[in-house]
Order: structure tokens, then C-alpha cells, then sequence
């Protein structure tokens, strides 16, 4: 299966409702590496690298979100493969090295 990567920005009610946290433990489970974050804007930003099918059925999930979120709006690119992520981490803003 080839190896892909992908950026997705959501806003909509994603904090105070464990958005991060259960989106960590989906993205462990499918093998994906990479990073959930929030902006200071409150968006959410996921860079996330693996196989296409396992990322493909992680933007399914982040589109539902977990049981109280709304999403507002979803935004995601496809990226090439890096390799650059070892795990799935949840980092704050300034440790992602998001620029706004």
C-alpha cells in the first residue's frame, strides 16, 4: 500500500469535546504518524503520514469527530511521504511549528 501524507485543518466545536485525544488514539490504532495541534484561533491542524487507506479512513473519522463535536469547516491537502514522524503525538501550537 503506498505511503502518503496530509495536512487537515477543521474548526467548529473541536475543543472542550476530547476532539484531540480520541483522534490520537484512532490515528494509533490505523498506524498513522504525525500530529494533532490547536491553533490559537482554535482550529485544529493534523498532519498525518501513512498508508492512503488507513489516512483515508482517519479523514472519515476527523470529518464526524467524536460525539459532541460539530464541524464547521474541513479543510485537507495530500502531501508526499516524508518519514519525518515516529508516532502520533498531541503537541501544542508552538512545538508543531504551525505558523498562522
Amino acid at each position: 500500500m503506498p505511503l502518503q501524507a496530509m495536512r487537515v485543518q477543521l474548526a467548529g466545536k473541536v475543543l472542550g469535546v476530547s476532539f484531540r485525544s480520541q483522534a490520537h488514539r484512532f490515528a494509533t490504532r490505523l498506524d498513522i504518524k504525525g500530529y494533532i495541534t490547536s491553533l490559537p484561533s482554535r482550529d485544529i491542524v493534523i498532519m498525518a503520514e501513512g498508508e492512503r487507506e488507513n489516512l483515508e479512513a482517519f479523514v472519515r473519522w476527523l470529518k464526524a469527530g467524536p460525539k459532541n463535536a460539530e464541524i464547521e469547516r474541513f479543510e485537507m491537502e495530500w502531501l508526499p511521504y516524508t518519514g519525518e514522524h515516529d508516532r502520533f503525538t498531541i503537541s501544542f501550537w508552538e512545538e508543531a511549528g504551525e505558523q498562522s
